[in-house]
């Protein structure tokens, strides 16, 4: 079954870099942040007890200030609720992408070294973390991520939502096959999908 990503704010000019990413339940799973007059946007996922258990903090355990520098703390429980995954820093020609969690965690590394424009922009291909290749196409319809490769397996597809619409608002399908992979589909979503925005406004 495919998990989908509903867009809280769709209609909003900004909707690409200030929004929350929310299941079907309405529980918010991605949260992206950009401050007003910046350039620099923190992508943040919402943290399950496994996530907890798993960053080191034990059901009960004290947790110490210093070690929640990349997370946001429940003032009810002394847990962290979000965790940081990404950070992206837009510049004009060498945006820059940071990462908080898995494969590249705690490293920088410039877009275009992640991200391989192609086409003209109209596809992006990138190395996934289980070493898999992967390519975002960006048709006029609708962004969608598949394998790399001749069978071109759907992995996710970004599904617009109609304006001014309460009942038709734009979610991210991740299908079973992307998965394990959420945390890569939405940073690369966010950059390739802002890539897009900005080129249509030259």
């Amino acid at each position: 079954m495919s998990l989908k990503l509903h867009q809280r704010n769709h209609n909003n000019y900004f909707s690409i870099l200030e929004n929350h990413y929310c299941n079907d339940e309405g529980k918010t799973i991605y949260t992206v942040h950009t401050p007003l007059m910046h350039r620099t946007t923190t992508i943040s996922k919402t943290l399950t007890d496994s996530d907890s258990t798993d960053i080191g903090i034990a059901s009960g355990e004290e947790v110490k200030a210093d070690s929640l520098a990349e997370h946001s703390v429940d003032e009810t429980t002394g847990h962290p609720n979000f965790v940081y995954i990404a950070q992206i820093d837009w510049r004009v020609f060498d945006a820059k992408i940071r990462f908080g969690t898995g494969h590249y965690s705690g490293r920088e590394m410039l877009a275009k070294e992640l991200l391989r424009m192609e086409q003209l922009g109209r596809h992006y291909a990138f190395t996934g973390q289980d070493g898999k290749e992967y390519r975002w196409h960006l048709p006029l319809t609708c962004t969608k991520l598949t394998s790399n490769d001749t069978l071109e397996t759907p992995i996710a597809t970004f599904h617009r939502g109609k304006l001014f619409s309460l009942k038709s608002r734009a979610y991210l399908e991740i299908f079973p096959e992307g998965l394990h992979m959420m945390d890569e589909i939405l940073v690369t979503f966010i950059y390739i999908e802002q890539q897009r925005k900005e080129a249509k406004e030259y």
